[in-house]
């Protein structure tokens, strides 16, 4: 009887092995090392009303820094870096940024700064759009023991779109 069931199931698995066999030649190899898609999404596409009417606006953005400095160990070797970045999203959803830096000149505990950003956009909707921006300052203390950095920055909210050619001020003060 033992051997009744031991050539059974010698005969069972040699089925099922050769159906597995049969199903696996019947599908085609898995390709080895790297496979390359041929499928590509298409390309967005930017649909331009060819009715909107646009303006280009331009001018200037000035920003003038004035920063207390109460960072320990500010002294010789010491830098401050000012920037401001700006932004306006017309109602196209079009988006625009621009950015600027300078450095500091620093006298006492205060440094001072003017960043310009120049800027020239063509906007849908100019007569509602807002630029708005945000500035940042850091400082490098240059000392001996290794350079040390502090910085800060904060948004300034949003202004709307200045006069063409005009020169917009702002100033800002602000502690390190």
């Amino acid at each position: 009887m033992n051997r009744l069931l031991t050539i059974a199931f010698a005969s069972l698995t040699l089925l099922v092995a050769s159906a597995g066999l049969a199903q696996n030649a019947a599908q085609p190899a898995a390709p080895t090392g790297t496979h390359e898609s041929h499928f590509r999404p298409p390309a967005p596409k930017l649909v331009e009303d060819s009715t909107a009417v646009v303006s280009t606006v331009y001018g200037t953005l000035e920003y003038s820094f004035t920063i207390q400095l109460s960072t320990p160990f500010v002294g010789a070797g010491s830098e401050v870096s000012c920037s401001v970045e700006v932004s306006v999203a017309d109602s196209t959803g079009r988006d625009f940024t621009e950015s600027a830096s300078a450095p500091a000149t620093i006298s006492g505990k205060t440094a001072k700064c003017v960043v310009s950003v120049p800027y020239q956009w063509t906007l849908a909707t100019p007569g509602t759009d807002k630029i708005n921006a945000s500035y940042g300052a850091e400082l490098f203390t240059g000392e001996t023991t290794g350079d040390s950095e502090r910085g800060a920055g904060s948004n300034l909210g949003s202004i709307s779109i200045p006069a063409n050619g005009a020169i917009t001020s702002t100033g800002i003060i602000m502690r390190l």
